[in-house]
Formats: C-alpha cells, sequence, structure tokens
C-alpha cells in the first residue's frame, strides 16, 4: 500500500497565494482537519501551496457499534485524498444502516475473478471480513441502505475520521488553481517557455500542464495541446477558459500522427499549420455515426468508472463544432512537452497495482513511437521535456538513451528547478535475455527521478529535459 501526506495546489497567478492560504485555511470540514493538516507555500514554486497532512493515525471504530460500509479500491484512493466517500463507490453496507449513522468505513479490493470480488450491494456480514479487512476511517452515511443504492450521485459517507488526513478542497477557487502533484507542477517550469513562443503539448488531457505552461507564458503565444478524443480536447478547452486563458488551443489528434508528410506540407502552402475551420457539419456527423460497437462498450466503461469515483459524466461534444487539426510540418515547435500515456506506477495513493511486464514493454513501445514524433516536430535549438508519473526505467532511462542513441542532435541539458534525486545508470538483462540499457552516471544526474518513498512525500515521477542541436 502506497500512500501519500501531501497534496498540492497550483495557482493560476502568484499574487493569489495568500488569498489562497486564507481561503483553504477556512476550508476545515472536521475537528481532525483542522488540527492535523495546514497549507503552506511552497520554497522553491512560487505558484504552488502545498497541505501538509498527517497520519497514519489511530481510529477507534467501537462508537460504530458494527455498522459498516465497504467501499471499492479506487474509492478508498481518493479518500485517502481528501474526499469523502461518494455512492457510486460504495460495494456494500450494514444490514441496519439509516442516515446520520456513524459507520466505519473499509475497502474491498474488487478484482472480478480473484478472492476480493464483491457485487455492490452486498450485506456486510462476517463472510465479507476477508474481503474488507483493510479500514480507512469513519463517517455519518448521507443515506440509509435502502437509498444508498437507489441514488445515481451524492455524498455516501461524510467522512469525520481519517487514517490518513488531507483536508478536502474541491469545488475551492474556481478560477484561480488546481490541484496538482508536485512533479507535474515542476514539469511545465522546467520546460519554462519564452512568452510568444509556440508550444506542443502532445498528450494533453486533462490540460494541467497546458495551462501551466500558458500562464507562465502570460498568455502570449500558442499552447497547442493534442489528446486522442473530442471529449478530451473539449475538457483542456473548459479548463483553460475557466482560468481566463486566451493561448490554449486543444484538438482531437493522436499525436503518433501528427507529423505531416512531405506532400501535406506542400498541399499546405503559406496556410497555416493548424486547420482552424471544421469539417463539414454532415462529413463530421457521419463520422459519429460511424462508431464501432467497441468504441460504444469503452465510452460505457468510462462512464461507469466516472461514476464510481464521484465524477460527472464527460459531455461528449458535438464532432460537426470541434475544430480539426492536420497535423504539422516537421520543426514546426520550439517547445514541446510529451507528458505520454504510462503504466502509473508512481501514482499515490495505490492500494495495488495490476500491470505485467509484457504491458510494461508494450507502453514503453507506444511511448517511443511519441518520442520521435516529438523530435521531428522540435525545431533546432528547440527544448523538449518528456515526463511520466511511473518508476520503470524501461519508461524512463530506457526510453531517453533510446532518444540520444537514435536522433545524435539531441542533448541531455540541466533542469531548473531540480527538487529530485538523479535517473538511473547501467542496465538490466531481463530473464527471457533482452538487455535494458538505462543511463550513462553523467547523465542520470541531468534528469530527475521523484522515488515515492523519499523524503519529498511525491507520486514517483520522472523528468529529462532535452535540446536539439541548433
Amino acid at each position: 500500500m502506497d500512500l501519500s501526506c501531501t497534496a498540492q495546489l497550483r495557482l493560476h497567478k502568484t499574487h493569489h497565494v495568500q488569498e489562497a492560504l486564507r481561503a483553504l485555511s477556512a476550508n476545515t470540514h472536521s475537528p481532525q482537519e483542522s488540527q492535523e493538516s495546514s497549507w503552506s507555500s511552497h520554497l522553491q514554486l512560487p505558484d504552488v501551496v502545498v497541505q501538509h497532512g498527517t497520519g497514519p493515525h489511530n481510529v477507534i471504530y467501537a462508537d460504530t457499534k458494527g455498522k459498516e460500509i465497504v467501499i471499492s479500491r479506487r474509492a478508498a484512493e481518493a479518500v485517502l485524498r481528501g474526499a469523502h466517500v461518494f455512492v457510486p463507490g460504495v460495494m456494500a453496507c450494514s444490514q441496519e444502516l439509516h442516515k446520520g449513522d456513524l459507520v466505519a468505513v473499509s475497502v474491498a479490493m474488487e478484482a472480478p475473478g480473484s478472492e476480493g470480488y464483491m457485487t455492490r450491494g452486498s450485506i456486510v456480514g462476517p463472510e465479507l471480513a476477508a474481503i474488507a479487512s483493510l479500514y480507512i476511517g469513519k463517517g455519518r452515511a448521507g443515506f440509509s441502505r435502502q437509498d444508498m443504492f437507489k441514488q445515481p450521485s451524492g455524498v455516501g459517507v461524510h467522512m469525520t475520521q481519517r487514517v490518513f488526513c488531507l483536508e478536502p478542497c474541491h469545488g475551492l477557487l474556481p478560477g484561480l488553481g488546481m490541484l496538482q502533484n508536485l512533479p507535474s507542477a515542476v514539469v511545465a517550469h522546467v520546460l519554462q517557455p519564452a512568452p510568444g513562443s509556440c508550444v506542443l503539448d502532445m498528450c494533453a488531457s486533462p490540460g494541467g500542464k497546458s495551462t501551466h505552461l500558458a500562464q507562465l507564458m502570460r498568455d502570449q503565444g500558442r499552447v497547442i495541446a493534442l489528446d486522442r478524443t473530442h471529449a478530451k480536447a473539449q475538457q483542456i478547452r473548459n479548463l483553460a477558459a475557466e482560468l481566463g486563458l486566451s493561448s490554449v488551443e486543444a484538438y482531437k489528434m493522436d499525436a503518433t500522427t501528427a507529423v505531416q508528410s512531405s506532400g501535406q506540407a506542400r498541399s499546405a502552402g503559406s496556410e497555416s499549420v493548424l486547420a482552424r475551420q471544421a469539417d463539414t457539419a454532415e462529413a463530421l456527423a457521419a463520422k459519429h455515426q460511424e462508431l464501432s460497437d467497441k468504441a460504444r462498450v469503452r465510452q460505457e466503461r468510462k462512464a461507469k468508472a466516472r461514476a464510481m469515483h464521484g465524477q460527472a459524466p464527460l459531455q461528449q461534444p458535438d464532432a460537426a463544432s470541434q475544430p480539426v487539426c492536420q497535423g504539422f510540418p516537421p520543426e514546426s515547435f520550439e517547445y514541446i512537452l510529451l507528458d505520454g500515456p504510462c503504466s502509473a506506477l508512481g501514482l499515490r495513493p495505490r492500494l495495488a497495482h495490476l500491470t505485467t511486464l509484457s504491458e510494461l514493454r508494450q507502453t514503453a513501445r507506444y511511448q517511443r513511437k511519441l518520442l520521435q514524433v516529438a523530435v521531428q516536430l522540435l525545431k533546432p535549438g528547440g527544448y523538449m521535456v518528456y515526463s511520466t508519473c511511473t518508476i520503470n526505467p524501461g519508461e524512463n532511462e530506457a526510453n531517453i538513451n533510446f532518444v540520444l542513441q537514435r536522433f545524435k542532435d539531441m542533448q541531455l541539458v540541466p533542469q531548473t528547478p531540480h527538487l529530485a534525486g538523479p535517473g538511473l545508470s547501467g542496465y538490466y538483462m531481463h530473464e527471457d535475455g533482452y538487455r535494458e540499457d538505462w543511463l550513462l552516471p553523467a547523465q542520470a544526474q541531468l534528469v530527475q527521478r521523484f522515488d515515492p518513498c523519499s523524503s519529498t512525500d511525491t507520486i514517483g515521477f520522472f523528468i529529462a529535459k532535452l535540446r536539439k542541436s541548433p
């Protein structure tokens, strides 16, 4: 079980720090939160404030009189980060549960086909003790048992005491900032694009780093944000609008196809690298109607997952109204951020990680496709930052070694700020004979590897900054 006792809020403007600290300090929801957590400004990042939580605490459950609510693993991970329990995450309740009852909150390590599987709507009893034996706090039931499984949304348990205490801050400071892990906030500072620049964020959803880049550019220039669905692109636009940023442009595009072929580049002529006009409404509507059964199932699965987290469903944007991007000629951008899909083995809190060696290698191969595109799109003299939220060296140091070996005009450069430890040097020989080469010792000193077990108490994260020779 990998837990964390800090949370970070990135502010849109640095002069809002004191205002944010006052509002956050007043946002206590229980006596425990008031006594056990505090907010302060970060010493090296002027636009970040940090909440210092505490734990583990010894929670006494005797006053719950045996009443209990069992929640899903993912809902529990949200609670460990300061959330209350939303009803979609409730898996089981005691038989005689009434609204307002004090209840113990335990976790079902739900995974169909395993011993930890639990059917939603179950009654808490002795037979579930082996499945839900991890307790994370207690609180007041928001609904009776009968209503708990009828409600599509709402707070199922208002947490009053937690094993790990972090103060919830949802709904605070609209337009002034957003919750963001510390290493994620470091990324934009490391790239540090100049105002007026043209920047590409290749895998941008939900838009935290894109908007941070625009903020550091004083909203001058262009931040082109790509992601693979219209819904994710719209999510980025919504966040940029909430923060009052006009320089962020979000487009639906698979970043592995972002480089225009020579024929496409010639046909574009003197036109912009972006096709700002949408396709005809009829053509896009036809594409929308051709949504495959597999895609529909994927959308339904995502909607269910959001409900399990107590999140509102994503609004499906009208495809006919979406701006279209046709890709970019080589060497189009002065700055590129590639925070690509990864195995997420560094995220915290996590009660379980479910992945295989084969999946790790497959993810690294996909990342290398993205890296090759990034190098092609980067202008000579330009800077690129590659980051992941995993501790797997195959996705981190091995991928940077791949870039350095494949593209001789790319070099690692120092980073500012540099808050983490060095990367890994050497290599690893897998059991099947595959050799995974990492970095040279001098190269390892130039990257940042955030260790989730270190005293900095952050998620596991990796950052490398590279420059293309002029």
